[in-house]
């Protein structure tokens, strides 16, 4: 005995029915954001120092939480404050503290005048360094004497003849954990100024 089923002969009708229409491809899948990253040394809540990979934009928070990229000069953290023993205003430009740690080659601090002068920078919480360097402003160019305290105990001087824009560096033989850094100037051939002042987070 043969069976039909008509309910069926619909339903294949639905399914084939839009066998001869065109149909349109499927969009191509969005093409996946590379994602830029970058290690830096990160202080753990029990004060370990471990190399993590994080994602560019997570940077400055870790920036804030003391970490730093390992064995670069590293950026001065938010928050931080400067001061200096005078600040010349030049007309309308103030050659503060704050120029010598912005990153700009260009700007600077400037005292305004001769020896004994200081520049310092507090980070606000206790920093890892591996050392530190600074550009000089001389002119004329001369012998100078620049004593750099950290955590207000002397640590070492730049002495000797300075000409202008020369990049006086100290690595330190061991990491040093400090929250402010002063640089005074006891003897200088000219006004006392920085073109920049930089630190060397540790290798992690």
């Amino acid at each position: 005995m043969q069976r039909t089923f008509p309910w069926l002969a619909g339903a294949l009708a639905l399914l084939t029915g839009c066998a001869d229409s065109p149909v349109a491809p499927a969009a191509p899948p969005e093409p996946l954001m590379a994602v830029s990253r970058v290690d830096v040394c990160h202080v753990d809540d029990d004060g370990m120092v471990r190399r993590i990979t994080i994602a560019d934009a997570a940077l400055p928070a870790h920036i804030d939480h003391g970490d730093v990229s390992p064995g670069t000069v590293f950026a001065i953290p938010a928050g931080s404050t400067f001061s200096a023993s005078a600040e010349w205003q030049d007309g309308p430009t103030l050659w503060s503290a704050d120029k010598a740690f912005d990153g700009d080659p260009v700007s600077r601090w400037n005292a305004g005048g001769g020896p004994v002068q200081w520049i310092e920078v507090d980070f606000g919480a206790t920093m890892s360094l591996a050392g530190m360097e600074a550009v000089a402003h001389v002119f004329p160019e001369g012998a100078t004497n620049n004593d750099v305290s950290l955590d207000g105990t002397y640590a070492f001087s730049w002495t000797g003849f300075t000409f202008n824009g020369e990049v006086l560096s100290e690595p330190f033989a061991t990491v040093r954990k400090v929250q402010r850094v002063r640089v005074t100037t006891t003897s200088s051939s000219s006004w006392v100024a920085w073109y920049e002042i930089r630190f060397t987070a540790p290798d992690c």
